[in-house]
This record gives structure tokens, sequence and C-alpha cells, in this order.
């Protein structure tokens, strides 16, 4: 199960377990664009989500 942890500075980060990070890794692929750990789009500055470059598809066919 994932594990919020809070930072010295007091941001909040989400640790993913091993499986939940293959499960990320194997939905990034399907869709092509890469996703936080929240579950959500990462987006650019306009609000796209970014798609994977070859480098990233790679690690995390990989994975």
């Amino acid at each position: 199960m994932a594990t919020t942890v809070t930072t010295r500075t007091g941001k909040k980060r989400v640790l993913l377990n091993p499986a939940e990070k293959g499960r990320k890794a194997a939905i990034e692929l399907k869709e092509g664009y890469k996703r936080t750990n929240y579950d959500t789009y990462k987006t650019d500055s306009y609000g796209d989500p970014i798609p994977l470059n070859a480098t990233e598809r790679a690690y995390r066919s990989g994975y």
C-alpha cells in the first residue's frame, strides 16, 4: 500500500511499493502519458498531459 510521508519542509510525498510502481508503469505505457503518484496526469504549463518519450518508454517496458 502506498505510504504518504511529510518532508522536513512540510511537503507531502506518496511513496509507492514495487507492485504499485509496476502498475503505474504499465498504465503509463498503455496510455502514453506520464502520471503522478496521486494517479493524475502530469501536465505542462498549458495544462496538456505530458507524453512519454522513447527513453521513458524503454525504461518502463523493462520495469
